[in-house]
């Protein structure tokens, strides 16, 4: 939906961030409709993934099923302190094109913007799911650059989630191929 709920480890409701139903704009024939709002201030568009930065008080929300952006919260308050589309720009709505193996890459998210990771270094990676992409950032949203996966793989893309290895340089990165 288009809020977040805040639970103590041992499952106490604490925060809801956000407005149930936020995206809901009406019915037609019956059939809820939703509108995308990549910059709404308040609310989310069906959260992917959520990555926390302790040291920074700050969750990266993969806000991507629906809106397509990155928008990081303050984690005790639940206020949206900064938020940002592909390359760091500012979030696009807009209908996309089908997705076409080998084409320029959209600069706006295809979506589902999938996941958001901080590495020990304090990049940020993003899963651009059905793009095949994954964009790396400064924790400010500054566009670092982007790796291609599977760039053939069609329909649900290829870079459903990322981890890093256990080890004190993460020398590995580790990528959820859906």
């Amino acid at each position: 939906d288009s809020h977040v709920l805040k639970f103590t480890k041992e499952g106490k409701f604490l925060a809801q961030y956000g407005k149930p139903g936020a995206r809901k704009t009406g019915e037609k024939d019956g059939q809820p409709i939703y509108t995308r709002n990549s910059s709404d201030p308040v609310s989310f568009g069906r959260v992917a993934k959520i990555g926390i930065d302790a040291e920074a008080n700050e969750a990266y929300i993969a806000d991507g099923y629906f809106n397509r952006r990155i928008a990081v919260l303050d984690v005790s308050t639940g206020a949206i302190k900064r938020f940002w589309g592909a390359y760091g720009n500012k979030p696009d709505d807009a209908d996309l094109p089908r997705y076409t193996a080998g084409e320029e890459p959209q600069k706006t998210f295809r979506g589902p913007v999938h996941c958001s990771e901080i590495s020990k270094d304090g990049l940020v990676y993003v899963c651009d799911r059905n793009a095949d992409r994954i964009q790396i950032f400064q924790k400010d949203g500054t566009f670092v650059e982007e790796v291609f996966v599977a760039t053939e793989t069609l329909a649900d893309g290829s870079v459903w989630d990322i981890d890093f290895s256990a080890d004190e340089a993460q020398t590995y990165l580790y990528v959820a191929d859906g």
